[in-house]
């Protein structure tokens, strides 16, 4: 899997992609045409900034 098809994963499973179309479009175009180096790092930084990717562990009690 792409770079680009993990994040569009990623954005579909917090929510915020749900149209079938529009998730299709996001896959047929490549990023690099609408935004810079330099934009498409800043997003990345902040879209994720919040996010905890640590695993939940079911079973332990306090």
């Amino acid at each position: 899997m792409s770079s680009k098809e993990i994040l569009i994963q990623e954005i579909i499973d917090i929510g915020y992609l749900k149209s079938p179309q529009i998730i299709e479009a996001f896959l047929a175009i490549d990023r690099k045409d609408f935004v810079t180096l330099k934009e498409n790092n800043i997003f990345e930084k902040e879209f994720f900034k919040g996010f905890s990717f640590i695993p939940l562990v079911s079973g332990i009690e306090d």
